[in-house]
């Protein structure tokens, strides 16, 4: 979904379970620019945090205000208290983490008991590599596939106009430092160490996408179930848990 979605982030926390007033606090893990806290404080929600390893190019008076704050990147500690927030949630950030243990053990920290927290994320099965469009990018990374994809005028848009050596070279970067996928099995039991229970929920993705087609995805899936174990593999994952003790 769109960073600036929050009415769908609120709506999936509250089929989830989650109290989700305005005085819930929730924390955006890997904010960026902050575009999703100013929805969610334009409409009343002023309990609602984020935080990044580059917080530069995040909203000045959020990061002011301490509405946004940096991650140490030393240790990864989430610059927040113990039990501080309701809910954690993230969109598409899980496949840029390094270590999503140490992830998983600072959100549960943060989480209260009975707090909740969700993630989407690209799949690390999809046959198209969503960050550099070069097609089994995330499994096949040398020069000359990236090379010839490249040539083949295979770009993101900010690469409109490189010559295909620089386009292969940004990509390799992006590929080598930026992304980090995880296996399926290592990250459900990773996530079901901290928070008892792991749920696939890309129903409730699809459900409240603000894309038309997503949402089709979902309509489709009422007599086809199949289709969200498809959409799973090939191209977003959704995972949900709550903070039990």
């Amino acid at each position: 979904m769109p960073a600036h979605d929050f009415q769908a982030i609120l709506q999936i926390a509250f089929e989830l379970g989650l109290n989700t007033d305005i005085h819930a606090r929730f924390l955006d893990f890997g904010c960026g620019k902050g575009s999703t806290i100013g929805k969610f404080h334009a409409n009343g929600y002023k309990n609602v945090y984020g935080c990044d390893i580059s917080i530069e190019k995040s909203d000045d008076n959020f990061v002011h205000d301490g509405i946004i704050r940096r991650i140490d990147t030393s240790n990864y500690k989430l610059p927040f208290e113990n039990e501080s927030f309701d809910c954690v949630f993230s969109q598409a950030v899980l496949e840029h983490v390094q270590d999503v243990e140490v992830a998983f053990s600072e959100i549960r920290r943060i989480l209260r008991r009975g707090g909740l927290t969700f993630h989407h994320f690209t799949s690390s099965t999809t046959p198209i590599e969503l960050h550099t469009f070069v097609p089994f990018g995330q499994y096949i990374q040398s020069k000359s596939w990236l090379l010839l994809w490249a040539q083949l005028g295979i770009r993101k848009k900010y690469q409109k106009g490189m010559n295909p050596a620089e386009v292969a070279y940004r990509n390799s970067v992006t590929l080598r430092d930026k992304v980090h996928y995880i296996p399926e099995k290592l990250l459900y039991a990773c996530f079901k160490k901290h928070f008892g229970l792991a749920q696939f929920r890309e129903d409730l993705l699809t459900k409240y996408h603000s894309n038309r087609k997503q949402r089709q995805i979902f309509k489709l899936s009422r007599s086809f179930p199949s289709v969200l174990i498809i959409y799973r593999k090939l191209h977003t994952k959704f995972i949900a848990g709550f903070k039990k003790s």
